[in-house]
């Protein structure tokens, strides 16, 4: 099962005589220290000094390769590879070709996207752009690289390696991602890396460890590939935290007869039978004393299958059977790590898509990941070099691909509320504000909200946007029954990816006002105190609604017999509901025989006519 990765289980090293010399220059040579440069990486470093005094550095270093053809981490072309490695960047480009100079290759990656000059040489511009970046990358992985159980008990690395912290948050992230059921302690973490996990538990002499591993002895941890030795390849930073997940996931696996301890309360903790039985027909076994289970696949379609490395798993099975455990583990590992890709192959398979089902409602319990790592080329990824027909070509290897050390779940909106209850009279001043709640998702979200009435089609009526909540001022032609929803997704990604929730609400008008002879037209009925008093109620009531106080009005109350229809009373009319379109925000309708002209005029039907439609208007 550790063929995938194929994690050599070898001692680490002693550091070199070279690098000891590198330690004690920077310890002591004050004069050596990169000046200008922030990032504890690079503290102390005299080649990163003499670069920054002027003298630049040619990653075509002849000392590369050491000679056994690993690449050589006594030099500080590896310490810039590692730094690059630290920066998300992939380290594998050309070791995936069959080449040697994937840490030329990094390097003008990283400077074609900084704008800088792409060339060979690590100058002092070229070095403090990578030293600006660490710096917070540095800060970023701290705090989840000390939770690393076993932070205490790493070895010391090789001087020019990637550091302590990097190493410790690989091995970290992926499993504080999970679900809280999938969580192991301090023990059980120490077990399964002895065991299963990926990575190497050795004692005080450098050599292997037998199980179990008593936690309060003297051992220490060291992750793969990160041994003081030379290494033949430093697999892409992706793949690192990928192999993570994808060990854990045969640790959790419940179809193999695992031996276990009382502490080890997760290996085979998940019976993935029913998995399997998706893609495997599990009456016919291959071989029934064969350790690893073989089974006839359903499909011979290789995009039945997440990746390569899931399908092609046939070695020491029967003629017709394949073995399992690679499809779990990695559809495991792309559920979390590749959750975008998993989720787009679901579209085109049914059997990946019944894969996809199972994990999330087994295992994830509705938790859905928004990631897209980029992986090795044993995925069966089309989109690197060598690489153009192979299949399913569902995951990406993309050589151009950053990470940016995140592994975010997909956010689900888990309630959109208004602050104010339903039914609730829209009459055009008061204001519903609708709030998403949320849980999951990366550090920056955005929404988008959509409004729609009855059973007719949908609006969008805010864009994605940072802003958790929707206001919104209905007005009497507004009732009716409304659906509003809204959509979240992490900032960036191209769809809300089912992340939704919807609220109903109603709205009810206030039926408008019912005025006498209406029509009032020219040589009709005479304006009357009855026509203003009418006007002055319903302008009283578009006041209250906007939280305007009741008008005072010249003769009130009015008196029909008694009171004379006046000039003052039109203008105090329009004075009134004046405030009622200002609190609106709306525009103030203009009148025939506006002052000074109205001043002791006859009050004509117009003056009352132009008054209901503004009030009608805005009701």
């Amino acid at each position: 099962m550790d063929e995938r990765a194929r994690r050599r289980r070898t001692a680490p090293g002693w550091m070199t005589l070279a690098a000891v010399c590198l330690v004690l220059a920077a310890a002591t040579g004050g004069s050596l220290r990169a000046s200008g440069l922030a990032s504890q990486f690079f503290s102390g470093d005299p080649t990163a000094a003499q670069i920054m005094a002027g003298t630049p550095y040619n990653m075509r270093d002849p000392a590369w390769l050491d000679a056994s053809w690993r690449e050589n981490k006594s030099i500080f072309a590896y310490k810039v590879f590692s730094a690059l490695f630290m920066l998300g960047y992939s380290t594998e480009m050309g070791y995936n070709y069959g080449l040697s100079d994937q840490h030329v290759r990094v390097l003008h990656l990283f400077q074609s996207r900084n704008g800088l000059p792409v060339t060979d040489m690590v100058d002092a511009t070229c070095l403090s752009k990578i030293d600006e970046q660490l710096v917070p990358r540095e800060q970023f992985i701290a705090s989840t690289a000390r939770a690393f159980p076993l932070y205490s008990h790493m070895k010391t690395l090789a001087a020019n390696d990637v550091s302590r912290d990097t190493v410790a948050y690989l091995y970290s992230l992926p499993m504080q991602v999970l679900p809280d059921d999938l969580h192991l302690s301090d023990y059980e973490t120490l077990q399964c890396i002895n065991g299963q996990c990926v990575g190497f538990i050795y004692d005080a002499n450098g050599a292997s460890m037998g199980e179990p591993v008593d936690p309060a002895s003297d051992y220490f941890f060291v992750g793969a590939y990160f041994n003081t030795t030379n290494d033949s390849r430093k697999p892409t930073v992706t793949q690192d935290a990928l192999t993570v997940l994808h060990e854990y996931a045969h640790y959790l696996d419940g179809i193999m007869p695992w031996r276990k301890d009382p502490g080890q309360t997760h290996i085979g903790l998940i019976d993935t039978t029913s998995f399997y039985a998706i893609a495997y027909d599990l009456s016919r076994r291959g071989q029934p004393f064969d350790p690893y289970p073989c089974y006839p696949r359903r499909s011979s379609d290789l995009k039945d299958w997440i990746t390569k490395y899931a399908y092609n798993t046939t070695t020491g099975c029967a003629d017709g059977t394949a073995m399992i455990l690679e499809d779990w583990s990695e559809s495991f590992m792309m559920y979390v790590g590749d959750g975008r890709d998993f989720r787009a192959a679901a579209q085109q398979s049914a059997l990946v898509a019944q894969r996809y089902a199972w994990l999330k409602t087994n295992v994830f319990h509705g938790l859905e990941y928004d990631t897209d790592l980029a992986g090795g080329i044993q995925s069966g990824c089309n989109d690197v070099y060598g690489t153009s027909n192979a299949q399913p070509a569902y995951a990406h290897c993309n050589d151009n691909y950053v990470w940016d050390y995140t592994l975010p779940t997909v956010p689900v909106m888990t309630s959109l509320a208004p602050d104010r209850q339903s039914p609730l009279t829209a009459n055009g001043f008061t204001p519903v504000t609708w709030t998403a709640t949320i849980s999951g998702g990366a550090s920056s979200v955005q929404f988008q909200f959509w409004r729609q009435k009855g059973s007719d089609p949908p609006a969008m009526v805010q864009d994605w946007g940072t802003a958790a909540t929707y206001s919104w001022t209905p007005s009497s032609s507004d009732a009716g029954n409304w659906t509003i929803t809204g959509y979240v997704r992490n900032a960036g990604a191209a769809t809300a990816q089912s992340s939704l929730a919807s609220a109903a609400f109603v709205m009810t008008a206030v039926p408008p006002p019912v005025f006498t002879d209406d029509p009032l037209l020219p040589g009709g009925p005479p304006v009357k105190v009855a026509h203003v008093a009418e006007l002055r109620q319903a302008i009283d009531d578009l006041r209250a609604r906007c939280g305007l106080p009741q008008f005072a009005w010249t003769d009130s109350p009015l008196v029909a017999g008694e009171t004379r229809v006046k000039a003052v009373h039109v203008e105090e009319l329009r004075a009134a509901l004046a405030d009622v379109y200002a609190a609106a925000g709306r525009t103030t309708p203009v009148y025939t025989d506006s002052p000074p002209t109205l001043a002791g005029m006859v009050i004509k039907a117009a003056h009352v006519t132009e008054l209901r439609a503004a009030i009608l208007a805005i009701w």
